[in-house]
């Protein structure tokens, strides 16, 4: 049974995001992460999936892992 879940990580360090991120998914613990710097970037994110008939999320960051 895989009870692996979506996950959205707002982490401004790169580097503890890139280590949670590793820990997750080393323990199959998330189907789908995304990774945001900050608060408002990760509101943007929540209110265009929201409101998006595709759910895609779309910038200039590296956002799914």
């Amino acid at each position: 049974m895989n009870d692996s879940i979506d996950i959205l990580l707002i982490e401004d360090s790169a580097f503890d995001a890139e280590l949670t991120i590793r820990a997750l998914k080393q323990n199959n613990l998330a189907k789908n992460i995304v990774h945001v710097a900050t608060g408002a970037h990760a509101i943007d994110f929540l209110m265009l999936r929201a409101f998006s008939k595709t759910g895609i999320y779309k910038t200039n960051q590296r956002l799914f892992y």
